[in-house]
């Protein structure tokens, strides 16, 4: 089934017109400064002294991800720094874009859509009809959705196979998400000012992509679904993670997952060969190590101690043992900017 069949340009003109960001930008400098303010700060140079800027941008956000309609009307070239932040899925609605991230290449076009989420600077040769739908997606989300679904979060940034695979088993419903939310100017018009419809629209699109497209941490996530756990061991994790940045004590924690603090630990021995306050003080750890990383690709200026703090760790020095036995390096060494 083409891409272009699954998101044709007059629906997309008909959802996303209304939410137009330029028309007809002729000054590549502007046009690049704008569509980097939407993605990242890049480099873009019209191909050819004989080619016009003729560029258009529709962008729609709603929660962490954003609905983005793009073309320029002529060929051109970007470089950009690595998406550290972010992940992008490329469907093209007509024309090619030329897509090379690390050693990974792939050519989108209405037939081959892509998602680019590299650590390793990105280089795309857009030819002159290229018109592409992109949808952005915030790696914290990403995340996020790991978080709920294994109880902890990846070691390292989570990178997808750059080419996605049309006839995939599980891509259909991709697709079929797609296809409904971009179908349906109603609901999305509605969640863009519902914050809570949003963040489900999120949270789906999040999942969906996360078991339907191949990526670097699918065998963690495919191996949830044997989880055979009775139901208050999930509801005492679920409230751990609502809880990452709160006091939180056994019996609290067994109140709210509505059983004894007796049957909880027995629950967490069995299924999970572990306490609930380790697994509540692993995943408090997994959060600020995600924090950090995040810190350290972006260079904000934070300290290991406020992070720390945040979630919880006043005494410093058994936080960074603690850090150290989990991830075999302190966590200074994660926030330092050798890792960006």
């Amino acid at each position: 089934m083409p891409m272009s069949s699954l998101l044709p340009a007059e629906q997309l003109s008909r959802h996303l017109s209304a939410h137009a960001l330029f028309r007809g930008a002729d000054d590549a400098q502007e046009t690049c400064a704008r569509v980097g303010e939407v993605f990242r700060p890049h480099h873009m140079g019209v191909l050819g002294s004989s080619q016009r800027l003729a560029a258009q941008m529709d962008h729609l956000r709603l929660a962490r991800l954003s609905f983005n309609r793009l073309s320029y009307g002529a060929s051109v070239s970007i470089n950009s720094e690595p998406m550290n932040d972010f992940v992008m899925v490329f469907m093209p609605l007509s024309g090619v874009v030329d897509i090379r991230s690390g050693a990974q290449r792939v050519a989108a076009t209405p037939a081959q859509a892509a998602v680019v989420s590299s650590t390793q600077p990105l280089h795309m040769d857009w030819r002159a009809d290229a018109d592409v739908f992109i949808l952005r997606l915030e790696r914290r989300a990403i995340e996020d959705a790991c978080l709920a679904q294994v109880g902890h979060l990846p070691n390292r940034p989570i990178e997808f196979d750059l080419a996605v695979d049309p006839q995939a088993p599980h891509f259909g419903s991709w697709r079929s998400l797609l296809a409904f939310l971009l179908g349906c100017a109603e609901f999305t018009r509605l969640a863009a000012v519902q914050p809570q419809m949003a963040d489900q629209v999120e949270r789906l699109v999040t999942s969906t992509l996360l078991f339907g497209h191949r990526h670097s941490y699918s065998e963690a996530l495919v191996g949830t679904g044997a989880d055979i756990a009775p139901a208050f061991v999930r509801r005492a994790e679920d409230v751990m993670i609502a809880h990452l940045h709160e006091p939180l004590d056994i019996e609290t924690l067994a109140r709210l997952a509505g059983v004894s603090v007796r049957n909880l630990h027995e629950g967490f021995r069995r299924y999970r060969n572990s306490t609930p306050m380790a697994t509540w003080k692993g995943l408090r750890l997994d959060h600020v190590r995600s924090e950090l990383l995040q810190a350290s690709r972006n260079g904000m200026p934070v300290t290991v101690a406020e992070i720390a703090r945040v979630h919880g760790f006043l005494h410093l020095g058994h936080f960074a043992q603690s850090y150290l036995a989990r991830f075999n390096e302190l966590p200074s060494a994660t926030l330092s900017p050798g890792r960006r």
